[in-house]
């Protein structure tokens, strides 16, 4: 009878030891949303990398609290999708956030709106996120890990940043400019129509200036202009590409179209030159002259 005994607590132990443990609670929607393939290396981090033991909700809950305010009250988000490859300003679409996974460290977006057409989006594309609240704005790039399909539409489940916070829009700031400083800019439209402007005022990544006429049929906003160049001061020449960021028509006192746009490929010694510049000329027009 001990030697049954002791072989049947053998064949438990095997038996107990060969059914499959299931995951702990927390683990499971993760597990099912991350469908990416991994390496040795990937497969045997996983745990630590998205369950670390000394993991506090209370501050991951306090470091994501912008996009959990933004998914309580379904908040409209802005998504690009980057193409480091491609010329044209990426498409914009609008997106809201299903849900936040902090232990897993992802958030799920509902589908693109409108529908992406021509556009293939697939796992590993870098997604731009934005929102702009009171003059401020909220914005991080994150990676596709996982798509899903809810009654045939798509959800997009994305890392969550390391950080996510507001900031001012303009991070440098604008110098008006009166007729005591004029500045002539040589421009050429998304279709390399030459055009002169007049600067109406000027920061270290952008301006906004004034093209005489109605020439809102050749403007888009996010088009490239493939030659933005000025002179300040006599001898600093800027030469650039410049993104339209704004535009509208204005009748009076004379027919002009405003445009405000981005320096775009402005290398950074000659951008500070230009911050150096204005700092001047807001110090001492004189000098800067």
């Amino acid at each position: 009878m001990t030697i049954l005994h002791a072989v049947l607590q053998k064949l438990t132990r095997k038996s107990k030891s060969e059914s499959p443990t299931p995951p702990p609670t927390g683990e499971k929607a993760f597990e099912i949303l991350d469908s990416r393939p991994k390496s040795s290396k990937e497969a045997g981090s996983s745990q630590a990398a998205f369950l670390p033991e000394n993991l506090n909700l209370a501050e991951l809950t306090q470091r994501y609290s912008p996009l959990i305010a933004l998914q309580a009250k379904r908040q409209l988000l802005e998504v690009s999708i980057y193409d480091a490859g491609s010329l044209r300003a990426p498409t914009c679409y609008q997106s809201i956030i299903l849900d936040i996974n902090l232990q897993g460290r992802y958030l799920l977006l509902d589908e693109l709106f409108p529908s992406p057409e021509g556009q293939t989006i697939n796992l590993g594309d870098l997604l731009i996120i934005r929102h702009h609240r009171q003059g401020r704005l909220l914005s991080f790039s994150t990676r596709i890990i996982h798509i899903s399909y809810s009654h045939g539409s798509p959800c997009y489940a994305v890392e969550l940043p390391e950080e996510v916070g507001y900031r001012q829009r303009r991070i440098y700031p604008r110098m008006e400019l009166g007729n005591q400083q004029p500045l002539t800019v040589r421009l050429k439209s998304p279709w390399k129509t030459p055009w002169f402007a007049t600067a109406h005022n000027l920061s270290a990544g952008g301006m906004r200036l004034s093209v005489g006429g109605n020439i809102l049929e050749q403007l888009n906003r996010g088009s490239i202009m493939p030659q933005c160049e000025f002179r300040l001061g006599g001898d600093l020449i800027v030469s650039c590409q410049a993104r339209i960021k704004g535009f509208k028509f204005v009748g009076r006192p004379y027919r002009h179209t405003r445009i405000s746009v981005e320096f775009i490929g402005l290398n950074p010694q000659r951008r500070l030159q230009v911050q150096q510049y204005i700092n001047a000329l807001l110090h001492d027009p004189v000098i800067a002259a």
